[in-house]
């Protein structure tokens, strides 16, 4: 990428150089104290009468550059970018700057056989924002530096402008035959870094703000729909109640329709007790027995008074009345054998005994 910058400066070990490409002046002065680059740069404004605007491209002794050989093979096909990590690589452990914290520039330098050389600068990103602010301070923007060794002549004004007017046409073209680290395409590098920092910056805080109001809508969804499920919750209650209620309700409803059913039919069975009794009482006891007389002892409850032309006819009487009277609530009772008289003549007998009636009997031998 070419560049056109309106200030060189130059850094040597013992001298610095100020060229103003647009008027073409050249200021030259001694380096009097060991300081970096960025503070001999800060100590030349105090001391010399220069333009200060425009953009800046700094050269300098101080930078870090080392050739670096390559067989062609390992870089053929290689993007730049690959490229430069790979030459990144293999100046890091000469040049002190951890990974990630520098800047690397190349030039190809000359090819023998299979392998390459490369001219690789190496500056630290700290360095390159030191020297970015002091040149902001006076209004210069800093967009490229490389590096220059102390055959650059310092001694001579004259001759340093026509070096550095060479210089500024190498780099117009866009490639030079040195390592130029082009530091500011659209801005410095710190102001870059400053509105990455920014974009970075407003993007969480977009991205906080979309997680913000997703979770709080959630959060109103979730609280309404807890709310739904509380009143649903209640209704279902109030439905289990009411269902309970009923089913309550039935049961009552059953059990009196059952305790009606066994009233009626008790008092279906006393209604017709007595016209059982008597309808089945003439055809059990058969034509030797004669029922004399039936004495009402309670509502439900007789004595019968009986003579019998066979001895043996109070016995078969009862036993054939209990049996057609089974399932009826009739019970035949037999008196105490001192209540029976027995005619010793022709084998007649006269007999008592007692017939009971309970509904309960029927009810219990209903399925």
């Amino acid at each position: 990428m070419s560049v056109n910058p309106d200030i060189i400066i130059v850094v040597g070990s013992s001298s610095i150089a100020f060229f103003d490409t647009r008027s073409s002046s050249c200021q030259v002065a001694s380096r009097s104290e060991i300081l970096n680059t960025a503070d001999t740069i800060s100590a030349m404004f105090e001391n010399l009468k220069a333009r200060k605007s425009g953009t800046a491209t700094v050269f300098s002794a101080d930078f870090f550059t080392q050739k670096v050989r390559l067989g062609i093979a390992q870089v053929r096909g290689l993007a730049e970018a690959d490229l430069l990590s790979v030459l990144e690589f293999e100046v890091e452990p000469f040049s002190n700057i951890p990974h990630g914290q520098g800047l690397i520039a190349c030039s190809p330098d000359k090819q023998i056989e299979n392998f390459s050389t490369w001219n690789v600068l190496h500056i630290s990103k700290t360095e390159v924002a030191g020297i970015s602010s002091v040149l902001r301070k006076q209004g210069i923007r800093l967009i490229s530096a490389g590096y220059i060794d102390d055959s650059f002549p310092f001694g001579d004004e004259e001759e340093a402008r026509t070096v550095l007017q060479e210089k500024l046409q190498e780099i117009k073209t866009g490639s030079p035959p040195f390592p130029l680290l082009i530091t500011l395409r659209t801005g410095s590098v710190e102001r870059r870094s400053i509105k990455v920092a920014v974009t970075a910056t407003i993007f969480i805080a977009a991205a906080c703000f979309c997680h913000f109001f997703f979770f709080n809508n959630r959060l109103s969804s979730l609280r309404e729909e807890s709310w739904k499920l509380d009143a649903i919750a209640f209704e279902i209650e109030d439905l289990n109640t009411g269902i309970r209620n009923c089913k309550s309700r039935i049961a009552s409803i059953e059990a009196e329709k059952t305790g009606r059913a066994r009233a009626d039919q008790r008092l279906s069975l006393h209604r017709s007790a007595l016209s059982t009794l008597f309808r089945i009482l003439p055809d059990s006891c058969g034509d030797d027995v004669f029922i004399q007389s039936i004495s009402p002892v309670n509502p439900f409850e007789h004595r019968l008074s009986a003579f019998s032309s066979e001895s043996d006819g109070p016995y078969s009487c009862m036993d054939g009345l209990a049996s057609a009277l089974s399932g009826s609530g009739w019970t035949v009772m037999p008196e105490q054998a001192s209540n029976m008289e027995s005619a010793k003549s022709h084998g007649n007998a006269n007999f008592m005994f007692r017939v009971s009636f309970s509904e309960d009997r029927v009810l219990k031998e209903s399925p």
